[in-house]
């Protein structure tokens, strides 16, 4: 937490400590929400944690796939406004995508999972 508040430029530790705390529970509302049972239920939706600092946000769609796989890499430019944060979008078959997509996977398979 001390890491994210120094980059942003605010020392309120105790602050992100709240939003991160309220952010976890707002997820686990909504999956809780989902049917229990239904595919695109509450099977499909896993809540994860990981403690290290974000450099970038990714979002991905069907990454195990080589025909239609898609990656939205946003980064973090330290001191930059959130306004003007570069970003890519990668395909499937593009080198930096399968670099992107084997540590997504194993930031994913060291994170703690949020009952």
């Amino acid at each position: 937490l001390r890491a994210v508040a120094a980059t942003s430029g605010k020392a309120d530790v105790e602050l992100y400590r709240r939003m991160m705390r309220d952010t976890i529970r707002r997820f686990s509302e909504f999956r809780n929400g989902l049917v229990p049972s239904s595919y695109n239920g509450q099977m499909r939706v896993e809540l994860k944690m990981h403690n290290a600092a974000p450099f970038a946000t990714i979002s991905l769609a069907d990454p195990e796939s080589a025909a239609s796989g898609k990656m939205y890499v946003e980064l973090y430019a330290y001191g930059e406004s959130w306004h003007k944060r570069p970003f890519l979008i990668l395909n499937a078959g593009q080198a930096l995508f399968e670099t992107y997509r084997v540590a997504c996977k194993r930031l994913w398979n060291d994170a703690i999972t949020i009952e």
